[in-house]
């Protein structure tokens, strides 16, 4: 599934560091905004890691794009839209 993570992190040095924990896992679209596609497991992965990292006034966002609305994505002016190469979408 296709998570959207988005953060707001008031720290410099664990901001770096939830880069880096996001880029291991997915593409970056903005810059505090994954797209990552990820098993389950994979995501828990992520949050624990990143739990380690925000203070209690930061914010970490997980929002879940799935089935058709995964195709429904668009970007306008400087912007890209990021395609895996193993999204499938089952038409069922």
């Amino acid at each position: 599934m296709i998570w959207i993570i988005s953060f707001d992190i008031s720290d410099n040095k664990k901001r770096r560091r939830a880069v880096k924990v996001l880029e291991g896992y997915g593409h970056r679209t903005q810059f505090s905004v994954f797209e990552c596609l990820v098993r389950r497991q994979q995501l828990r992965q992520i949050q624990t890691k990143l739990k380690k990292l925000i203070e209690p006034s930061d914010k970490v966002l997980y929002y879940p794009v799935c089935g058709k609305d995964a195709l429904c994505r668009y970007a306008d002016g400087n912007g890209e839209v990021y395609w895996p190469e193993v999204l499938h979408i089952v038409d069922g």
